[in-house]
């Protein structure tokens, strides 16, 4: 009886391990949205996984600093452009259920595209 009840188990733990794969492997959108203000910085950090991060505030007087992730490497110099003209941009981004390591770190979301206000 003892080995029927650890087979089953057993059994119950693959069925979970094997049921929950997708949500480590396929990158879930959990979230879309929009951010118009300043780029201030871009800065590209880590040890063994270098990710670059962007800091956006409002307007250009707030104490309120938000800070984004950046994995597309099209994008890099459209921020670093607009951090030094100080040009005012819409961010479009979006956030994953699981970015994994080598993506981000605590960051609100990933930039996606980057659209100049005239």
């Amino acid at each position: 009886m003892r080995t029927l009840f650890g087979w089953f188990l057993g059994l119950l733990f693959v069925i979970a391990l094997f049921c929950s794969f997708p949500l480590w492997v396929v990158p879930y959108r959990t979230a879309s949205g929009e951010h118009t203000g300043y780029v201030t910085a871009v800065e590209q950090k880590g040890v063994f996984f270098k990710t670059w991060t962007a800091y956006v505030k409002t307007s250009p007087t707030s104490s309120q600093e938000d800070v984004y992730c950046v994995i597309d490497h099209a994008v890099i110099p459209q921020l670093q452009q607009a951090a030094q003209s100080n040009q005012h941009v819409d961010l479009y981004f979006v956030d994953w259920l699981k970015r994994g390591v080598q993506n981000c770190k605590g960051e609100s979301g990933i930039i996606i595209k980057v659209v100049p206000i005239n």
